[in-house]
C-alpha cells in the first residue's frame, strides 16, 4: 500500500506544481485533502498515539508541519486553551498550511525554518515529493530558495513561552538541528513526549546519523519507543537493530520522560 500511495502522491504533486495551477487555491486544497488521505493510511498509529496522549490546554510545536494534517488534529485535541505553533518554511506548503488553519484560534502558523541557530539557509523545494522538502538537497530537489531560520530555543525566548509540553519533528535529516537549537527547553523544561522523524539517508545526507539523534535524545533522559498499531508504546531496545530495520524508509518514534508514562 505504501508503495502505491506514493505513486499517486508523486502524480498529484507534478500536475499540483504545474505554472497554470499551483496558485489556484482550489488545487491547493485538493492537495491538502490527498496528502491527509495518504496519512490516514499509512500512519494510523500515529494518530491514535496523538488523541491518547494529547490533552486540552497543551502547548505544542509542529516543527515542519507541511500542508497542516496535523496541525490541525493538534488543534482540536488541545483545545481552545491549548496553544499550537506549525513552523514551515516552503513557501508553497506555508500558504496551504495558512489557509488550512485560518479558523483555528488556537493556531499560529510560522513562515520559517527551525535549526540550531538563528540565521538564513537554503530550503531546497522537491519537485516530485513536496513532503520531501529540506534544507538538503535530495533527488528532484528544484532551484534553493533562501528562507529564514530560528531555533526553537531562540522562538520561545521572543515569545515568552516558558513550556512547551510536546513537540512532533518532521524535518527531512533537519531534526538533528532542531533538538540542538532546543537544547536550553530540553535542559530546563523539556517536553514530556517528542514525536521524531528517523530517516537514516536523510540525516546522514544532512551532516549527522540517526545513531548521533538517538543519542542525544538518550542523554536528554528521553526513552525511545516505537509506535504500536494500536498507538501504545514499545520501548525500542536494541537502537542499531531498530535503524537496521529503517533500511531506506523513515520511522516516527516517540521519545518519551523516562519519569513520564504514555498510553
Amino acid at each position: 500500500m505504501k508503495q502505491a500511495v506514493y505513486f499517486i502522491g508523486h502524480m498529484v504533486v507534478r500536475i499540483a506544481l504545474s505554472a497554470p495551477l499551483r496558485d489556484l487555491r482550489f488545487v491547493q486544497n485538493g492537495y491538502a485533502k490527498l496528502y491527509a488521505i495518504g496519512k490516514q493510511l499509512l500512519e494510523k498509529p500515529e494518530y491514535r498515539f496523538f488523541t491518547h496522549n494529547m490533552e486540552k490546554g497543551m502547548t505544542v510545536l509542529d516543527i515542519g508541519a507541511h500542508s497542516g494534517y496535523y496541525s490541525r488534529i493538534f488543534s482540536s485535541l488541545i483545545g481552545m486553551n491549548g496553544t499550537l505553533y506549525s513552523f514551515e518554511p516552503d513557501p508553497w506548503c506555508f500558504g496551504i498550511l495558512k489557509h488550512q488553519l485560518r479558523n483555528k484560534e488556537n493556531c499560529e502558523a510560522v513562515h520559517v525554518a527551525l535549526g540550531a541557530s538563528k540565521t538564513t539557509a537554503l530550503f531546497y523545494p522537491n519537485a516530485r515529493s513536496r513532503a520531501d522538502s529540506g534544507l538538503t538537497p535530495r533527488p528532484h530537489s528544484e532551484k534553493p530558495i533562501e528562507v529564514h531560520m530560528t531555533s526553537v530555543d531562540v522562538f520561545c525566548r521572543e515569545r515568552g513561552i516558558q513550556r512547551v509540553d510536546a513537540m512532533k519533528i518532521d524535518t527531512e535529516g533537519s531534526e538533528m538541528a532542531v533538538l540542538l537549537g532546543a537544547s536550553d527547553l530540553l535542559k530546563t523544561a523539556p517536553p514530556k513526549w517528542i514525536c521524531i522523524e528517523i530517516f537514516p539517508e536523510a540525516l546522514k545526507a544532512s551532516g549527522s546519523s540517526a545513531n548521533k539523534l538517538c543519542e542525544l535524545l538518550l542523554q536528554c533522559s528521553y526513552v525511545l519507543n516505537r509506535i504500536s498499531p494500536s498507538g501504545s508504546l514499545c520501548t525500542i531496545t536494541d537502537i542499531p537493530a531498530f535503524l537496521g530495520e529503517c533500511g531506506h524508509s523513515y520511522a516516527n518514534v516517540i521519545a518519551t520522560r523516562k519519569t513520564e508514562n504514555t498510553d
